[in-house]
């Protein structure tokens, strides 16, 4: 019975995509810096609390793959999808949301993928939206809507959890391609933590007029390879209000 409803569900989502792909978040390309917050993510899908009541099924192919063809890429790394984040996967932040920064690998089919974000402490969904990548071989980065507050937590918890998701054509279950976790830190905090999300917006700002910032920020995660990928702003707007596409 279970299965039957994770089966109707599936579906359910896919013809949704056919229907709603005006919905889909879109890119916004020339991207500036902005003032919500963001922080890098979990590369892999490794250890760590997941929420795995909160999540569509996954199917078995390896995470990061996106439903990809056969071709490769320079490198096995470049091949699979990368949030550009810290070695220990968790976003530390004092802003009250986080964007994602994800290098999107030329091996992908499908393009149409799902983000989701979970409150570990109640098992609530706070945010679940799809979104459509325009282009591959780029670093995707996903700005939340300024209706995202999350709430402070301690440095050494995992508050909230991340993943994107990708549907396969003709499949009704999904494929996890990355996941991370979101801390958000008291503004007056104590703590020494690097905040990765606000390093990674200034860097990111700069990166046009001194291109060594951004090189030099990424190489202190062991990133720098990617560096020289064009980045794709994607802005989500509210919940209650479509997606919105446009250059900036």
């Amino acid at each position: 019975m279970l299965s039957k409803l994770s089966s109707l569900l599936g579906l359910s989502l896919l013809l949704c995509f056919s229907f709603t792909t005006s919905l889909l978040a879109k890119p916004r390309s020339a991207p500036t810096s902005q003032d919500a917050s963001g922080e890098p993510v979990h590369r892999t899908v490794g250890g760590g609390t997941r929420n795995e009541d909160s999540f569509p099924p996954e199917d078995n192919n390896q995470e990061g793959e996106a439903c990809s063809s056969s071709s490769q890429s320079s490198t096995p790394t470049q091949a699979l999808v990368t949030p550009l984040v810290p070695q220990n996967n968790i976003i530390l932040t004092q802003q009250e949301r986080v964007n994602l920064y994800i290098y999107v690998p030329p091996t992908i089919t499908n393009k149409t993928a799902m983000l989701e974000i979970v409150d570990l402490s109640s098992q609530e969904i706070v945010f679940i939206e799809f979104l459509e990548f325009e282009s591959t071989e780029v670093i995707a980065r996903l700005v939340l809507p300024n209706t995202i507050a999350l709430a402070t937590t301690q440095p050494s918890e995992q508050r909230y959890q991340w993943r994107l998701s990708s549907y396969c054509s003709q499949q009704t279950t999904a494929q996890l391609l990355a996941e991370g976790w979101i801390n958000r830190l008291d503004l007056n905090s104590d703590s020494n933590s690097v905040l990765w999300h606000e390093n990674l917006e200034l860097w990111f700002a700069q990166r046009d007029e001194d291109p060594d910032v951004w090189l030099e920020g990424l190489a202190t995660e062991a990133l720098e390879h990617y560096a020289n990928y064009p980045v794709q702003t994607y802005v989500f707007t509210s919940p209650d209000s479509l997606h919105e596409a446009g250059e900036f």
